[in-house]
């Protein structure tokens, strides 16, 4: 029995804007743009928005030859309806005769898969859907902020409403959308509860393969709260990221905290790599991730998101900053499968304080002038200033802004951005940062 979406609703169910081009025959990546696309290009980040995709303060264009894998589902040409705010995507993309970039193949997988074995937590106490916390599934940490998307099927549900394993019957059925952190633990962008079908499919890192003694028929994968029996000759080792199917009768064992003992009938490696944008030497990427190696200066580098290693060389950064929990983007070219940076920036916006408030749009106008806001005069790259009906201005960079239909209020809308809320009496939430005020999430509420 799969984890599947019966009881999960996108908040962005969604055609991303199909931008009328002429399209490149599929190959490599996948596609092209309108003229001569240069040599491909990976972005990693999460989505914090569309018209078309916004990653990482990116702006990347869809087209009808676009493809999306969706955790290991091929989607038709064009199709991009899958993909929501707050999955964590590798795109490799092409550049335009515009010098636009465009997304010719997408890969959007979650992080983890698996049932909530700890409920969440606030870090300040009981749980805050408003604040940041943490839960566990299947024995791994899984932290949160309160930029947190979260999917149910339930309307208001927040992550509070995760109901943890007792003994003897399973918990919430979660997939979890985000990175690894320094604690070996996972950040999550997105949380998603999730039905149980036929077939119980988890996700998450081996910790320990015990090989069947001689003669045996079967060998033991440890991972997290799983122990896990399968047909002896696995070939996955302790560290591999990999998906295990399981038996529909997965039951917790009675004892808190002991291991489940399950049979898996197959158990094979997640691979991550995009069709096109292979880490061959000279192949360039933009990254954006948690460093979860600090710095090394024997081997002047770090690692990012559990494994990525990042040469520092000639990119200016001080490398004191680089240090195990930090969110940084990398911009840079492979080289023997490591990322030889160009450019490293530090994310201050994650690490700094978010307070928000709730109100309707009173005005959206372009920051250091008075024009509003207009479908016409809209620009991905300006900064705008946008103002409650309770005085509250944030700035809003609409790349850098998390824009969520919390209650599903614009279903018929295929690309939520700023500029809907442009004449809008629907509720807001605005989650921002001070000195000075930026907003990093938008809201859209039914009630507050």
């Amino acid at each position: 029995m799969r984890i599947a979406n019966a009881f999960s609703k996108s908040y962005f169910p969604r055609t991303l804007l199909a931008v009328a081009v002429s399209s490149a025959v599929l190959a490599a990546c996948g596609g092209g743009s309108g003229g001569t696309a240069s040599n491909n290009k990976l972005v990693s980040g999460t989505i914090t928005g569309f018209g078309s995709i916004h990653v990482g303060g990116k702006h990347i264009l869809d087209n009808p030859s676009t493809i999306v894998d969706k955790d290991g589902t091929l989607g038709a040409p064009g199709d991009t309806s899958k993909l929501n705010v707050g999955d964590n995507v590798k795109i490799c993309t092409s550049t335009d005769s515009n010098g636009n970039l465009v997304a010719d193949k997408i890969l959007s997988k979650d992080e983890l898969e698996g049932f909530v074995t700890i409920a969440a937590t606030a870090t300040l106490g009981a749980c805050d859907a408003a604040a940041g916390g943490s839960l566990e599934v299947m024995g791994r940490t899984v932290n949160y902020t309160d930029t947190l998307v979260f999917e149910s099927n339930v309307t208001g549900a927040t992550v509070c409403d995760l109901v943890a394993t007792t003994a003897g019957s399973p918990g919430t059925a979660v997939e979890i959308h985000g990175a690894p952190n320094a604690s070996g633990g996972i950040d999550a962008t997105k949380i998603q509860a999730k039905a149980v079908e036929d077939e119980i499919e988890v996700k998450g890192a081996v910790d320990a393969v015990t090989a069947s003694v001689s003669g045996g028929v079967n060998d033991t994968v440890t991972m997290g709260h799983l122990k896990m029996t399968i047909a002896a000759g696995t070939s996955v080792q302790a560290g591999n990221f990999v998906e295990a199917k399981l038996n529909a009768d997965l039951t917790p064992p009675v004892g808190s905290g002991d291991p489940w003992t399950v049979t898996a009938s197959e158990i094979s490696l997640d691979d991550n790599t995009v069709e096109g944008c292979s880490e061959s030497d000279g192949a360039e990427a933009e990254i954006e991730g948690q460093i979860t190696s600090a710095y090394d200066a024997q081997s002047d580098s770090f690692t990012i998101d559990g494994g990525q290693v990042v040469i520092v060389g000639s990119a200016s950064i001080d490398t004191a900053s680089l240090v195990a929990g930090t969110q940084v983007e990398v911009e840079g070219s492979y080289s023997n499968g490591d990322l030889s940076a160009g450019s490293i920036k530090i994310d201050q916006e994650a690490t700094a304080s978010v307070v928000k408030t709730s109100g309707t749009v009173a005005s959206i106008i372009v920051k250091g002038s008075t024009t509003d806001l207009t479908a016409s005069n809209y620009d991905f790259n300006a900064t705008y200033t946008l103002t409650l009906d309770n005085s509250l201005s944030v700035d809003v960079k609409p790349g850098q802004v998390i824009f969520d239909d919390k209650d599903n209020l614009l279903p018929g809308n295929p690309t939520f951005d700023l500029v809907d809320l442009i004449g809008s009496s629907i509720m807001v939430t605005v989650k921002y940062t001070s000195n000075p005020d930026v907003a990093v999430k938008i809201e859209l509420n039914s009630q507050v």
